[in-house]
């Protein structure tokens, strides 16, 4: 049995295929052209189901679930956020409100430790803090991008810049040194800061998992012990799917 595993994040709608317990095939597409794009049109018959991970509105979702209902198959699940699945603890005081993106990377990231902290660094910047299996709480932060834009958007003077290529950290000698450099800064030491923090607190160590198209500029400037794992929602939907105690709504 194959499967379509589809991530629709705030800026592009990610697709793998699992068949016999694989993972394959990472697709990313803009969701501006997603319904454009050739892509859909090649998968192929043998899909037997779709789940879907959503943080999109229930309009843009529903187009997509629609179009698999018609082309691919009528077998479509979708996400829900629980208190609990695979071993892993919700630790939202009201379970719903915790994005299922932000759920299903810290069920995938139970593969690699039980004590860790999670970074996805997309359109903004989550930090999540997992001790022994259970969710402690976390961040949302401005990205880098979201960051820089800001300071261009709201004071008069200050050029608009793009992201720092370089990757550094260290005092700036220009207005543009001084804004890229400055935004990276800010999101490592918030981040350093919170590793430092929870490795006091339990006093244990604490790996950081990160995911997202901006982690690769995080990753060589952490002080910590990390690994950047791509697939980590795929992975905990994966997991979610395997799972006795399936926590999934079947979109009819």
């Amino acid at each position: 049995m194959s499967q379509i595993l589809v991530d629709m994040g705030n800026s592009r709608c990610k697709f793998v295929r699992l068949s016999e317990g694989v993972i394959t095939s990472l697709v990313a597409i803009d969701n501006a052209s997603l319904f454009r794009d050739p892509f859909l049109a090649t998968l192929s018959d043998d899909i037997n189901e779709v789940w879907i991970s959503s943080v999109v509105s229930a309009e843009y979702s529903e187009q997509l679930i629609q179009y698999f209902n018609k082309h691919i198959t009528s077998s479509v699940h979708i996400v829900k956020v629980e208190d609990a699945c695979c071993g892993f603890t919700n630790g939202y005081k009201d379970i719903k409100a915790l994005g299922v993106d932000r759920w299903l990377a810290m069920i995938g990231a139970t593969n690699y430790a039980s004590n860790y902290i999670v970074v996805s660094a997309g359109t903004a910047v989550t930090i999540d803090v997992v001790f022994n299996k259970k969710h402690q709480g976390g961040y949302i932060v401005p990205s880098i991008q979201l960051q820089i834009e800001s300071l261009h958007s709201s004071t008069a003077r200050l050029q608009k810049v793009g992201v720092n290529s370089k990757n550094s950290i260290s005092l700036g000698v220009s207005t543009q040194d001084c804004i890229q450099n400055g935004a990276l800064l800010m999101l490592i030491s918030t981040i350093n800061r919170v590793v430092n923090d929870s490795q006091q607190q339990f006093e244990c160590d604490f790996m950081v998992l990160g995911s997202g198209g901006g982690f690769s500029q995080i990753q060589p400037l952490l002080d910590v012990n990390s690994l950047e794992c791509p697939l980590l929602i795929f992975e905990g939907m994966k997991k979610m799917i395997e799972s006795e105690n399936k926590v999934l709504t079947r979109k009819p």
